[in-house]
């Protein structure tokens, strides 16, 4: 027998029907929501009639959160706060018992018993994402006669013109970064006024509701409050979690509140709906404002101190804010913050609000942000004014990549990640949700999305992302730290788990298929792009005002490191004929041994022919041991400490044991560097890669360069058509193929990529390429920053290479405000390769010795403050002093052109 609400998941994704709002089913006015609660999806009204929410606008500050979707006359405001996760019974501290399962776990990988498996535990998850409010703003109009929405990225607002017979209405709206609140203003354009009808969507009436993989919805068991002011001037929904033992969350909601602000005034009514979960008497508020102009200020947030859920609107109370006193006090402690922000920008333009001033910091703000990094391709003519449906559409016919369609995407991916900025990581879903039950919960997902997503930010000059990344892991570290004591015994180390839902980052998301308790390479993994922070902009402010270095990432890579450590261990050890051994108290490794890392997981794959994907010696827990090493030694030797020494003897110590990498009969770098595996290329993860990219062991080494390439190409063949529609795949073989400097493959895998179906209207981006799951996700979007970046300019410590990856159809471009991994800022890169000239403008940022490099058959000269024109080897090394331009000028020898 199915739970109440199962039924509704083919309707709710296959089968919407728009119907007349009014008393749409009546229900017991129960005092507790029922077990399995809900209500049936028969009326209900989808945001948009084609592809719903997905399709709609969006913008954010990194906190609040806006989605602008639906049709001209029937709009729907989705508010967000991206902190918003909704509790569940699962589990919120790692099972202790899995402790108890590291040594069996152990011998059974030794033995090469594919039978055995670690855990027969029911895989659990983390909390999901939820949205706020979703608030319907519906406008009586004719036949339309002319719409336009868009995103204006250099103010951080989003934009919309309807016309019909009768009337124009414009909308603008953004999210302040500056004051934190949503802000939307229709407005009459000529002389007919509006009339909105301005009221809340039901929880139930959204998208996935009471659908969950696991059994019976947190969501229905919820209990909310639709409020509004006598007046009309305030309305919102007010809900109380459902209460699971062991949360934090127990006695903890969500509020959405708004103010509605018109120069006709508004007026209040309601529509009588009744369900379980509604503690409204009269159902829901409907606000009717008319006026030349109405505005809509909002905020979302968490809500604590609320108590039981027993205690939370005993039975039916009014949805009268004036007459609940209780519950109105959660309300005003956000409304005034609403409040203080209408007053500080009022002004005496027929509302209290002065739309062009309340935007002007935050545009202004937005504006630098935006403008701080730009590409500019060399486009054909006509191009850049098409519509970006027309440039995918085009670009699906050619085999030639549209160099406007990637200034397009890569804009709008820069104001997709400023939105999400400041306060956090970009979730899987960015920081947006139109939906209940989002898949794979909307959450961080940290074995590979997270950080494709984060590729661009350090280089591409948003220290805003870098400090929300790095307040990101921060927060996770203590929960790292405990899943390293639960899951090995270890002390003072760290371990990552697959999924964190922003609150808590415990080890729970583990099977038999899936052993993400041996996941040993994610410290090292989400270590590396904080670690390019520094590197990037030094030693940032962290919320708190302490640095990165002490604050972050010298406590992050010192746990990292006591991690390995504590692995390597020389009871487990390859002997010198390379077999695997175990010998119990043994102390040291002898001459020729090297320690065997076991158990290991490589996401999220599992040996070829084999049923168990639990392994040993993975070559991601190779390079991220190394690359550990390589972040601890920089650190230290930069910013060293009295300890210092003794930590960089335990990286020389612990180098000396560690396990080389294997290579197949291919010659490719095999994914477990172990004689007992066969590899399965059909898979769309390449975490065997890591040294390639996030990592630079390729940079030098051309025999290891050789073995990844290698192993792509094993994967593009055998996998090409079965696991390969998962679009992070492709962004994880691009940044990979570059650091390869492989330009024309990275090309052509580009193309193909954006010649699927990835690709939402509106620029945002689907988890797979075909949208067969219909997921909105951003790590393609986001993804494609770094991916850009890294074709135009290779960095790291110690080099510097232009165009390392240049696909061939880029003739001519400029790119400004490119970070440097050395700490330097490139202000401009130029390049016509028609005409054969290359040209940089470099500020150190901070004194350094670097080698430049460009392509040797050109002649290269360096001019410092425009002073001179020093002739450039090859591969040369230069002093840079720390407060000097220097500029870069590269030409082709005569018939080099290329």
């Amino acid at each position: 027998m199915k739970a109440h609400g199962e039924e509704n998941m083919v309707e709710s994704l296959n089968s919407w029907t728009r119907v007349p709002r009014g008393p749409i089913v009546e229900m017991p006015r129960n005092t507790e929501p029922t077990l399995e609660g809900g209500l049936r999806r028969q009326w209900a009204v989808k945001p948009d009639g084609s592809a719903g929410w997905r399709e709609g606008l969006v913008a954010g500050n990194g906190s609040q959160g806006l989605v602008l979707a639906g049709e001209p006359g029937d709009e729907v405001l989705i508010f967000q706060n991206v902190d918003f996760v909704i509790p569940s019974p699962h589990p919120r501290q790692t099972p202790p018992e899995v402790g108890g399962q590291l040594e069996a776990a152990r011998a059974h990988v030794l033995a090469g018993d594919d039978d055995w498996t670690p855990s027969l535990r029911r895989k659990t998850t983390v909390y999901s994402f939820h949205a706020g409010e979703q608030l319907r703003v519906r406008r009586k109009c004719g036949p339309i006669s002319q719409y336009e929405r868009a995103t204006h990225m250099d103010r951080g607002e989003l934009r919309a013109l309807a016309e019909d017979a009768e009337a124009r209405c414009r909308q603008r709206h953004f999210v302040s970064v500056t004051d934190d609140v949503v802000v939307s203003e229709y407005a009459a354009v000529g002389e007919m006024p509006l009339a909105l009808s301005i009221s809340p969507d039901l929880p139930e009436e959204m998208e996935g509701y009471g659908w969950w993989m696991h059994g019976v919805a947190p969501e229905t068991r919820m209990r909310y409050w639709l409020f509004a002011s006598e007046d009309g001037g305030t309305l919102g929904l007010l809900a109380h979690y459902p209460d699971y033992e062991g949360s934090e969350l127990s006695g903890c909601g969500w509020l959405t509140v708004s103010r509605v602000l018109c120069d006709g005034g508004t007026t209040l009514g309601w529509d009588p709906v009744r369900t379980c979960h509604l503690a409204t008497e009269e159902g829901r508020p409907e606000v009717a404002a008319r006026g030349r102009r109405v505005q809509i200020i909002t905020r979302s947030a968490l809500v604590s101190g609320m108590g039981a859920m027993r205690d939370f609107a005993p039975g039916l109370v009014s949805g009268r804010l004036e007459s609940n006193g209780k519950l109105a006090a959660f309300v005003e402690a956000e409304a005034e913050k609403l409040d203080a922000f209408i007053a500080a920008h009022g002004g005496g333009t027929g509302c209290p609000l002065d739309y062009d001033r309340a935007i002007l910091r935050h545009a202004d703000i937005w504006k630098e942000r935006m403008g701080r990094q730009t590409l500019a391709l060399e486009e054909r003519p006509g191009e850049g004014a098409l519509p970006l449906g027309e440039l995918l559409a085009r670009q699906k016919a050619s085999p030639v990549l549209s160099a406007a369609l990637i200034n397009r995407i890569y804009r709008l991916g820069r104001y997709v990640m400023l939105c999400c900025a400041g306060h956090t990581a970009p979730r899987l879903y960015g920081m947006w949700t139109g939906e209940w039950n989002p898949a794979w919960s909307a959450a961080y997902t940290m074995d590979a999305n997270v950080n494709l997503q984060v590729s661009g930010m350090n280089t591409g000059n948003a220290p805003e992302a870098a400090t929300g990344y790095c307040a990101f892991v921060r927060r996770q570290m203590a929960d790292w730290e405990e899943n390293a004591r639960q899951v090995y015994g270890m002390t003072d180390a760290l371990l990552v788990p697959v999924n964190t839902d922003g609150r808590r980052a415990m080890m729970v998301e583990y099977d038999g298929e899936y052993p993400f308790e041996y996941w040993n390479a994610g410290a090292s993994w989400m270590a590396l792009p904080a670690f390019e922070a520094w590197q990037c902009f030094g030693n940032l402010r962290l919320a708190d005002g302490e640095g990165i270095v002490d604050g972050l990432l010298r406590p992050l890579l010192r746990k990292t490191l006591n991690f390995w450590k504590q692995l390597c261990t020389p009871e487990y050890f390859t002997d010198a004929e390379g077999n695997p051994r175990h010998q119990s108290g043994k102390q040291a490794l002898e001459a020729g041994e090297r320690y065997l890392l076991i158990p290991g997981y490589s996401p999220e794959n599992h040996p070829g022919g084999r049923k168990c994907a639990l392994a040993m010696n993975t070559s991601m827990d190779i390079a991220a041991a190394r690359d550990c090493l390589r972040m601890v030694r920089a650190l230290e030797q930069t910013c060293p400490l009295p300890d210092s020494a003794s930590v960089l003897a335990a990286c020389d110590d612990l180098e000396k044991g560690l396990p080389d990498y294997r290579l197949d009969g291919t010659g490719a770098l095999k994914e477990w560097a172990c004689d007992f595996y066969n590899e399965n290329n059909a898979h769309r993860h390449l975490s065997h890669l890591y040294g390639a990219w996030p990592a630079f062991e390729a940079r030098g080494n051309g025999a290891l360069a050789e073995a990844f390439v290698r192993a792509v190409e094993n994967r593009e063949r055998e996998n090409r058509g079965k696991d390969d529609t998962p679009s992070h795949g492709w962004i994880h073989k691009l940044l990979i193929l570059i650091r390869l400097k492989l330009g024309g493959r990275s090309a052509d895998v580009l193309n193909r990529l954006l010649s699927t179906d990835v690709f939402y209207a509106t620029g945002m981006t689907d988890h797979n390429t075909d949208r067969s799951r219909a997921v909105f996700c951003t790590d393609t979007l986001l993804g494609l920053q770094g991916v850009v970046q890294e074709m135009l300019l290779y960095s790291d410590g110690q080099r510097i290479e232009l165009l390392p990856a240049l696909p061939e159809e880029w003739r001519r471009g400029e790119a400004r405000g490119f970070r440097l991994r050395s700490g330097g800022l490139v202000e401009y890169l130029r390049w016509n390769m028609d005409e054969g000239i290359v040209q940089m403008r470099m500020v150190p940022g901070r004194a350094a010795v670097l080698e430049i490099r460009f392509r040797e058959d050109w002649e290269g000269s360096l001019a410092i403050d425009n002073i001179g024109g020093k002739p450039l080897r090859a591969a040369e090394k230069i002093a840079f002093s720390e407060n000097a331009e220097y500029d870069f000028v590269w030409k082709a020898g005569s018939g080099k052109k290329n």
